[in-house]
């Protein structure tokens, strides 16, 4: 073919007409440049040379206002955050663990490593005496403002191996407990220690492993379960001495700056006084078992107690958002859990419905939010903390059981996400949630 068309070009004729023509002789020669090109391997390199050009600037371009919208981001962020660092350095806002000056341990007369032994050897039997380590429904409302007396009841209602609700004796209690014996009284006598403090190492914010909480809250279970079968026999003493014990527990965590150990501590306190009130339905009390009684309960208290723990709440804050930014495994691990969740019944529920994020959706979620909004979602957070601050002042310094009431706090709801990941996620956690603690401690 391309034989045929070169000899019809060379003979000047013209592919309509067959003839020489002055029309044939330019074809002639167009085709004659055409194939020297092709020929050489040419043709069109001009054009793909101005294609590359404009694509490199289009593409440096967009480059450009990536660069910039990070760098306006980033850059806003920061301003943000260092503005109201300021403003609250101003007001004499303490905002490092050293300024705050943190409780030291004391050593001596210090109970909390006795205290964590016996509760291991607790831990341990739970899984044979479930009905001992609080495996039983405690306080039930009959009527508004009425609850049964376990004392009275003729057994207690605790889950059996099958997951479901079943009767047990009285006498099978008192056999799980007497199991128990040993590291119970080993709990009694620690907690008869004036210190109970344990070490913690702030500086790790999010990392901070707290296994103590669990053994706490497991301890008081035991000693509730102890308290309730000494009612039942009619001991009070001992009664008064297991109630006693869950009082002194709510020192343990007393000197923790963390809103967690708080709430922990209010768990602790709602066995003991449950327990307290199953105790004071029984007949037989005596002046000096109350007065022992009212005295072990009007020592704690949690107003003071929580403004410090929010003091150091909103300094962890700026601790936490600094090992998020450093730490891409920690990082990934707390946003992972806030793609598609819903603030519902004070607590924030994932979306079992949709599936877990992928590794490419996480990965650009994350490394987008250290880029672009981490220094904005680090100053909404420490504006929660002082809002919660500010409202836990005010109550330490009424005295006042009044309800509290919280002013509007920063709308959490943003519209900016990826893959159904909330940007601002850190200071989502610690809206609501925060204030929900704050709210359970304080009321």
């Amino acid at each position: 073919m391309l034989r045929g068309w070169t000899s019809g070009a060379v003979s000047g004729v013209d592919d309509v007409g067959g003839c020489l023509s002055p029309f044939g002789l330019r074809s002639y020669q167009h085709r004659t440049r055409v194939f020297a090109r092709l020929a050489s391997g040419t043709v069109s390199t001009g054009r793909i040379r101005r294609s590359i050009v404009i694509l490199s600037k289009t593409f440096c371009v967009l480059l450009g206002i990536l660069v910039l919208f990070v760098l306006e981001e980033n850059i806003r962020g920061w301003v943000s955050l260092h503005v109201y660092l300021h403003q609250l350095r101003s007001q004499g806002e303490k905002l490092t663990l050293a300024e705050l000056e943190l409780p030291k341990v004391r050593d001596e007369k210090n109970g909390a490593a006795s205290l964590m032994a016996a509760a291991a050897d607790l831990h341990a039997l739970s899984h044979t005496c479930p009905l001992a380590s609080g495996g039983f429904v405690t306080m039930k409302l009959v009527a508004p403002g009425q609850a049964r007396v376990l004392r009275e009841q003729p057994a207690l209602t605790g889950q059996g191996s099958n997951g479901l609700e079943q009767a047990y004796e009285w006498g099978e209690l008192s056999r799980q407990l007497d199991r128990a014996a040993i590291p119970l009284q080993q709990c009694r006598e620690a907690l008869r220690q004036p210190s109970l403090d344990l070490d913690l190492d702030y500086s790790q914010g999010l990392s901070l492993p707290l296994p103590h909480l669990n053994e706490a809250r497991n301890v008081a279970r035991w000693l509730g379960s102890a308290a309730l079968d000494n009612i039942h026999e009619g001991n009070l003493d001992e009664a008064v001495t297991n109630i006693v014990a869950i009082a002194s527990l709510t020192r343990f965590q007393k000197n923790e700056r963390l809103v967690v150990s708080q709430l922990v501590r209010k768990t602790i306190g709602e066995i003991g006084l449950t327990m307290t009130w199953e105790a004071l339905k029984s007949p037989g009390w005596n002046d000096a078992q109350l007065t022992r009684l009212s005295e072990a309960w009007r020592a704690e208290h949690t107003f003071s107690d929580m403004v410090r723990v929010t003091e150091v709440a909103r300094t962890l804050t700026l601790v936490d958002f600094d090992i998020l930014r450093r730490q891409r495994s920690v990082r990934r691990e707390l946003m992972a859990n806030t793609f598609d969740v819903v603030w519902e019944y004070d607590q924030w529920v994932r979306n079992e419905s949709r599936p877990l994020p992928g590794k490419i959706r996480l990965f650009l979620a994350s490394e987008l939010w250290r880029l672009l909004w981490s220094y904005q979602d680090e100053c909404r957070a420490l504006h929660y903390r002082e809002t919660l601050l500010d409202t836990a002042r005010k109550v330490e310094k009424r005295k006042s059981w009044a309800p509290v009431s919280l002013p509007p706090a920063i709308n959490d709801s943003d519209g900016r996400s990826l893959g159904r990941a909330r940007f601002y996620f850190s200071s989502m956690l610690a809206g609501p949630g925060s204030e929900q603690a704050l709210l359970r401690i304080l009321s």
